[in-house]
């Protein structure tokens, strides 16, 4: 049970025959969605190691139908990440990113994995706000 959502509830938001086209979750509670037609995962802000990022990015796509993984990062977001992350998101030979993420892994079939997901990340500037 989420907040004042009941477990039932959730579960019938993210069947296949619902309407539901856009959930902001926390990674804890986004892990929780089991769902094989999610076509999009989005992160706002890197995650703390490429374990973590492959497991959250893995809702997207389980259907085998094209997916896709999206990370917005900021300069800031690379000071509290492992150096996995940081090899992951300063990728500066144009390898792969699904190579790169993997490479940690050498006994998982990514391909059978995160077979149709397609991996992008993106520079996001961050304003800070200053509260008045």
């Amino acid at each position: 049970m989420h907040s004042s959502i009941s477990e039932e509830q959730t579960t019938k938001a993210f069947t296949s025959s619902s309407t539901f086209r856009i959930i902001v979750a926390t990674s804890a509670f986004g892990m929780g969605v089991d769902c094989p037609d999610v076509r999009q995962v989005i992160h706002w802000g890197v995650p703390d190691d490429t374990e973590m990022y492959i497991q959250e990015s893995g809702r997207a796509g389980r259907d085998r139908r094209p997916a896709l993984a999206l990370l917005l990062k900021n300069s800031n977001d690379l000071k509290y990440t492992s150096n996995e992350m940081k090899n992951y998101c300063s990728n500066t030979n144009n390898l792969c990113r699904k190579t790169i993420l993997f490479s940690d892994f050498p006994s998982c079939d990514w391909q059978e994995v995160v077979h149709a997901v397609t991996f992008v990340l993106k520079y996001a500037s961050v304003n800070s706000v200053t509260p008045n």
